[in-house]
């Protein structure tokens, strides 16, 4: 799989403007890529080609369902939509939700989040559409999305320390299935006041400049039927537009004091004010944009610092999380599970114990299941494999009272000369964080595969940043079969950098005759003091497989040298899945198999007669 996919955003900007949604996700960090805008207005669409270059895709008019229709839009995360204001606003009619615009582009918004299914929607509005007229058309509007919870927040930016008095309420909406999205102003972010100084054009105060500055008649700032502001360098407060008597579009803010006289602000200025850290100038000079059109555009956008913190707030490391977990329940066989979390073990420990008794650290931390240790291995083709395990608790070690647990039910003689009674193995700290995982694992399986196949992606995901390729040994001290419980041949394929997983086995034949064993699944069989170990041993070798055999580390040596070609020294290094097929391992007893008598061990002669009927069976 492509990594992108579970941690990069997909959004579609609805009414999208000059960008200000997509421009917000940007200044917080959210790794979000628009795939397709909204807008009618060709001027607000150049505006944004300029401040954001995406090369989003503009599908115009949303409620011209042809344009939307067959837009591919795969599993998308956000849908963004400021509607407008007008019908809400102070300078319009004030028809609220009884606008026949309003009740068409919002039945449009909803109409396209039913077809595109988005996790989450964010709308941005005046505050009257909260107020006593419009909240309960508001609230009717919002429940009308089925699947879907919502929040809802006021804010202006000014009562926060920017210069401009804005009032605005956003709406953030999530889809049932999906970590919720909800705001709180109290952690919005506060400066100290803004003043007009801070974000004045710097420019020498002379002759206008063409598409920048327009001087404006004295009559008309202090005319009888206007109150408009003046802003002067000291001024911390400005209104997002003048009188509906001098402009009725929020094309233009309060008047700036200029020489003897007055001046419009610049289109730098506006973005300024507009939290806008991008400020190209000579924006009204390209695409044949007018100032008029650039401030009709500015108005109707989002004040980013607002948008910003109404993004910070996105719920990013739940949802990939979220995504991390689907992704990986397609490689769980939920049947399987449910079986094996049914059974009387599993109904015992979770009456007993929760997930976090046995995996937490003492000092609180989540506790991984992968071992910390890695190995990497040169193959012959020149790629370098990095390999990770995991130790549970083999045998029975992991039993608890009158709950019995069998890691091993093929066990022999190897039992008491398993990798546990060697090196770190067998102190008690690695001895309870073994038996932890191994109780997690009876009594939640389905988290446990969870984190389990998590940690496989995270491992491939590193080794293929290194241009490495992954392999995971589930079994490294039990004997479980992990093929019931995990689609392993679908894992390989879907995730990138992975190269399977690979295991001892001390199971019989019979495990490689189920139905739809994976061939990603790499088994060496472990030859032990059992009657039918041989024919085991010969139905692995026929399977392409290897077998491993346990020496002393005397004969073991002597065996090496005679140099046969399908012997394998296995203290050489402990990656199977590089033998050649069909290969005899050979292994030097270890922990308190050295020096014993025990059957489990081989004799030189014993390895040559099996090498004879080997080469009988297979040549």
């Amino acid at each position: 799989m492509d990594y992108s996919k579970l941690t990069q955003l997909t959004h579609v900007e609805l009414f999208s403007g000059i960008g200000s949604a997509t421009i917000a996700a940007k200044l917080c960090k959210l790794p979000m890529q628009t795939v397709a805008v909204s807008e009618i207005c060709k001027h607000a669409h150049a505006i944004r080609t300029q401040l954001v270059n995406d090369d989003a895709p503009n599908f115009g008019d949303i409620t011209d369902y042809a344009t939307w229709a067959d837009l591919e839009v795969e599993d998308l995360d956000l849908v963004s939509a400021g509607f407008p204001c007008q019908s809400f606003s102070l300078l319009g009619k004030q028809l609220g939700w009884n606008c026949p615009t309003v009740q068409k582009v919002t039945r449009s918004i909803r109409d396209f989040v039913i077809a595109t299914y988005p996790k989450y929607i964010v709308m941005e509005n005046v505050t009257a559409i909260v107020n006593r007229k419009n909240e309960e058309g508001t609230k009717a509007y919002l429940d009308s999305f089925q699947g879907y919870t919502w929040d809802i927040i006021r804010d202006n930016p000014n009562h926060r320390g920017y210069i401009q008095s804005r009032g605005r309420v956003y709406i953030v909406m999530s889809r049932k299935d999906v970590p919720t999205w909800k705001l709180d102003t109290s952690k919005f972010t506060t400066r100290p006041k803004q003043t007009w100084g801070e974000i004045s054009d710097k420019r020498p105060n002379k002759d206008p400049i063409k598409g920048e500055y327009m001087i404006i008649n004295a009559k008309r700032v202090h005319s009888s039927t206007s109150a408009n502001i003046v802003l002067n360098d000291e001024s911390t407060t400005m209104n997002c537009w003048t009188r509906t008597a001098i402009d009725a579009h929020c094309s233009r803010f309060s008047y700036i004091a200029h020489g003897d006289g007055y001046r419009s602000p610049s289109t730098v200025e506006g973005l300024k004010a507009f939290g806008h850290k991008k400020t190209p100038r000579g924006l009204t000079t390209k695409e044949n944009i007018s100032r008029s059109s650039f401030f009709r555009a500015l108005g109707n956008s989002w004040h980013l610092s607002t948008a910003t913190e109404v993004f910070k707030q996105f719920p990013l490391a739940e949802l990939k999380e979220w995504n991390l977990t689907r992704f990986v329940d397609t490689f769980i066989n939920m049947e399987a599970v449910e079986r094996h979390a049914a059974k009387s073990i599993g109904v015992k420990l979770r009456a007993l114990f929760s997930w976090d008794d046995f995996m937490t650290t003492p000092s609180g931390t989540p506790r991984r299941l992968t071992a910390t240790s890695s190995h990497k291995f040169d193959m012959k083709d020149g790629t370098n494999i990095k390999t990770q395990g995991m130790y549970l608790a083999p045998s029975d070690e992991a039993s608890f009272k009158d709950i019995v647990i069998q890691t091993c039910h093929s066990r022999g003689l190897c039992a008491y000369a398993c990798l546990k009674t060697s090196g770190q193995m067998k102190f008690n700290s690695h001895v309870a964080v073994r038996v932890g995982k191994t109780r997690a694992w009876y009594a939640y399986p389905l988290r446990f595969l969870r984190q389990l196949l998590m940690e496989v992606v995270d491992g491939a995901r590193k080794a293929h940043a290194k241009g490495d390729r992954y392999q995971y040994r589930p079994n490294g001290t039990s004997d479980i079969f992990w093929e019931n419980f995990i689609y392993m041949d679908l894992a390989k394929a879907a995730i990138v950098g992975f190269d399977g997983f690979y295991d001892y086995t001390k199971h019989s034949r019979r495990r490689l005759m189920r139905s739809g064993f994976p061939s990603s699944y790499h088994l060496t069989f472990s030859v032990d003091e059992k009657p039918h170990t041989v024919k085991n041993a010969l139905a692995f070798i026929r399977a392409g497989l290897s077998v491993a055999i346990v020496m002393t580390d005397k004969e073991k040596i002597k065996l090496v040298d005679m140099g046969f070609d399908r012997v394998i020294d296995g203290d050489d290094n402990d990656h199977r899945p590089q033998d050649p097929a069909g290969s005899v391992v050979v292994l030097r007893a270890k922990g308190d198999l050295i020096g014993s008598d025990s059957p489990f061990i081989k004799s030189l002669a014993w390895v040559l007669g099996f090498l004879n009927e080997v080469s009988q069976c297979v040549d």
